[in-house]
């Protein structure tokens, strides 16, 4: 599958990335803490993947939110991901007719331990810290370091949200394997419901 799996922290999951996007343009301000991870109007977000698979090759991902809902929405070349928070299952199909998900749906339950941010930081077993602002894509963000307490600090990973949560980058290193998600676009402004449930008709494989 091209779509990308939860951040991981030594086995633990972060919640999809999109739960980190908390939607209103507010300026950049010093933090002491990670901010609410909660969005506050529908937003469409674009990340580049400059690590790609293929050599010389940028993937692109694109990630809808509803914050009425707080489902999500991803989309990487025709395979399309919509989590729903709410009731805990994520699904999973592709537009594209030739690939062999096209034309049914693969519903998942939502781990348990799946965590956003905001978890992490209250729970003792990590470390949550402050490095730094930075801009991406004309937003500022605070760039927060987190791993577990055992982990060494060069693994930790490593995300820039803005003061409302907004989430512009995502790096992460593992057994030297560097992974990096960076917001190139983003588009506020109503969705249609309808992007974020299965498409009508199609058989659900659970």
């Amino acid at each position: 599958m091209l779509l990308p799996a939860p951040l991981e922290i030594a086995g633990m999951r972060l919640a999809p990335l999109v739960a980190a996007l908390a939607i209103m343009a507010l300026p950049a301000r010093a933090q002491d803490a990670p901010p609410p991870l909660k969005p506050a109007r529908d937003v469409a977000i674009t990340y580049r993947m400059p690590d790609a698979p293929v050599p010389g090759m940028e993937h692109r991902l694109r990630i809808l939110v509803s914050a009425a809902t707080g489902r999500q929405r991803q989309e990487n070349a025709g395979l399309v991901g919509i989590t729903d928070p709410q009731a805990k299952r994520r699904y999973m199909f592709s537009t594209d007719r030739q690939d062999g998900l096209f034309g049914r749906v693969v519903e998942q339950p939502i781990s348990d331990d799946e965590m956003d941010l905001a978890e992490v930081a209250r729970d003792p077993g990590f470390r949550v810290t402050r490095h730094g602002t930075e801009t991406i894509a004309g937003l500022g963000c605070t760039v927060w370091r987190v791993r577990e307490v055992q982990e060494p600090e060069e693994e930790a990973t490593e995300l820039c949200l803005s003061a409302d949560g907004l989430m512009l980058r995502s790096r992460a290193q593992r057994q030297g394997m560097v992974s990096v998600m960076e917001a190139v676009r983003i588009e506020y402004g109503p969705l249609d419901p309808s992007l974020f449930i299965p498409p009508a008709g199609w058989p659900v494989q659970r």
